[in-house]
């Protein structure tokens, strides 16, 4: 199944930038609308009350004579709709004009106030009108007395005037929103640069260049170029000791293979049930020791690979109870002996994928290769010290050579009296996993012999 492909971080960038600058853009729209209908209405508003008052000076100058034709004509060729008009004289007689008013007109009100125009919205012939109305006292004509003017128009013109400010404003908008979005588009180009610089730089590694990553780059991406440095660092070290475990390993079981060979042939062409005899045990005993180095190194690496392991609380003194348990008779049959001391308690700890038991064997399994010799003697030693228990393996051998110390837990790293007793892998795989259960494995100054002291923390 193929994985669902997501958006370019360009094309994210842009439609999320491009839809806010939309939104905006709609918005002031909506504002700009309201802003040209109020406008429109304010302006037509004062056009039509001077109209109102003119109507009104030109009626009572001719003592209430209708408008004069031209005069109309030229209003509503200046405001672009029809004008109607009325005048109500004293007593609410109808005086000139057009007899009927809009629905909705407050002209025969009584409560209108005196020398303020009044607007309002009606109908006129079911045609949206807006009118004003003037209420003033009259002397000294044939008016005498409240006289009520009152003009209304139709209100295309308004709206077509606010559709025309709009209409004007979406094309600003329009051409702002164009350059923007190319603006927007290089803007985003040119700020993705260096991500992809970036990504060009990681496709170039490979396992034969893991190089880090060098060169400036935006603070925003010191973290991401900081991470992926340490990646590849960690593979390099990886690469590097794959390659160099198994450079060791192929060099360090070549001679017992070789040996084994050797024998094979030797047994071959012996003569005598003797010598074959004789033959075959050495290459036995070459076999256990290619066999043993290798169940060695695939603990060592799996040690290096693990990511995860199983955890369980363990009685170290009883564990190495049992590893001295299986170490006696190899001790015994070289004519040596054992110690064992623990605390009657027990000694809790946390224990990973059983491998309390090979880091004790490991130590008894040097012990008895390089210090146990006959008459001598082995001791186990378990002591609680604060929140740790402690385990000591000490023998009574020749001990390790001041100028060994050093490189004594190395990988492969044996003794110069070692001949072909150890793997030199066993105090390797010891440390390793001690540092695994957050304790540590070190060489302690002895009287005699050699003195390795285990120490881990106790079980919560």
């Amino acid at each position: 199944m193929n994985a669902r492909r997501v958006p370019s971080l360009r094309t994210r960038l842009f439609a999320t930038i491009l839809s806010a600058l939309l939104v905006t853009a709609i918005f002031a729209s909506a504002v700009r609308l309201s802003i040209a209908r109020e406008m429109s209405m304010r302006l037509y508003d004062n056009t039509l009350e001077v109209v109102a008052l003119t109507i009104s000076r030109d009626t009572i100058l001719t003592d209430g004579d209708m408008l004069a034709e031209q005069l109309l004509d030229r209003l509503v060729q200046s405001l672009g709709d029809p004008v109607y008009y009325r005048i109500i004289g004293p007593g609410g007689r109808f005086v000139t004009g057009y007899s009927r008013g809009p629905d909705g007109s407050p002209a025969r009100g009584t409560e209108l106030p005196t020398g303020e125009a009044v607007f309002y919205d009606g109908t006129y012939f079911g045609d949206p009108v807006r009118g004003v109305v003037l209420r003033e006292f009259v002397a000294d004509t044939e008016l005498q007395g409240w006289t009520t003017v009152e003009v209304w128009q139709t209100v295309t013109q308004r709206h077509h005037l606010a559709v025309r400010l709009l209409s004007q404003t979406l094309m600003i908008l329009a051409g702002v929103m164009a350059v923007v979005a190319a603006a927007l588009a290089v803007g985003i180009w040119y700020g993705l640069g260096p991500l992809h610089a970036l990504s060009e730089a990681v496709s170039r590694r490979s396992p034969r260049d893991l190089a880090p990553i060098s060169g400036p780059v935006p603070r925003e991406l010191d973290a991401l170029v900081a991470a992926l440095n340490g990646l590849i660092a960690e593979m390099r070290e990886a690469i590097d000791k794959r390659d160099a475990f198994i450079s060791d390993a192929a060099h360090q079981l070549r001679n017992p293979i070789a040996a084994v060979a050797a024998q094979l042939d030797a047994g071959i062409v012996a003569t005598t049930d003797a010598d074959r005899r004789e033959i075959l045990a050495e290459a036995h005993r070459a076999m256990a020791r290619v066999r043993r180095m290798t169940t060695q190194l695939l603990s060592l690496e799996a040690l290096d690979g693990a990511a995860r392991m199983s955890t369980r609380t363990a009685d170290l003194a009883r564990l190495a109870a049992e590893a001295a348990a299986g170490a006696a008779p190899r001790i015994l049959a070289a004519g040596g002996d054992i110690d064992f001391d623990a605390p009657e308690d027990g000694l809790a700890v946390t224990e990973r994928n059983g491998l309390l038991t090979e880091l004790i064997d490991n130590l008894l399994d040097n012990a008895c290769n390089y210090g146990l010799r006959r008459g001598g003697r082995i001791s186990i030693q378990l002591a609680k010290v604060g929140g740790s228990a402690r385990l000591a393996v000490t023998d009574d051998g020749p001990g390790v050579p001041e100028e060994e110390r050093a490189r004594i837990f190395e990988r492969f790293h044996r003794g110069t009296e070692d001949g072909n007793r150890g793997s030199g892998l066993g105090l390797a795989i010891a440390r390793r996993i001690a540092a695994t259960h957050d304790g540590t494995l070190e060489l302690e100054p002895s009287a005699t012999g050699a003195r390795f002291v285990v120490v881990l923390p106790l079980a919560a």
